[in-house]
């Protein structure tokens, strides 16, 4: 037992460890959800996690958030769907196609009928 007053943060002490950006602090270790493994705080493998384990962590535990110098990475530049509402946007002919269901390049495509014989 620890006397009244101070609330800690995590379970040592000495506060909290220091993990990699992207990664949850789990108590002994930290667990990257990009290759769904936990680690040792040296940064060794320690072991997969289970569906339900990955889901109390992401729940419960401390994220420590990606740091960026600058905000570039939030316009959307590189996101397919932004693109292609930037290029509906810009263009109204493609936009009223959009809209219609028709395809540009299948109604470009020359119609063959077949006949009877």
């Amino acid at each position: 037992m620890r006397p009244g007053g101070k609330t800690l943060f995590v379970n040592s002490e000495k506060g909290p460890m220091r993990i990699p950006e992207g990664t949850y602090d789990v108590g002994d270790g930290y667990y990257d959800p990009a290759k769904r493994i936990i680690c040792d705080y040296n940064g060794e493998e320690k072991r997969e996690v289970t569906v339900q384990e990955e889901q109390w962590i992401v729940d419960k535990c401390t994220y420590e958030a990606r740091k960026f110098e600058n905000d570039t990475h939030l316009d959307g530049s590189q996101d397919k769907i932004v693109k292609e509402m930037i290029q509906l946007n810009q263009n109204p002919e493609l936009l009223e196609m959009r809209k219609k269901g028709t395809n540009k390049k299948k109604d470009a495509a020359p119609k063959t009928e077949e006949k009877a014989e």
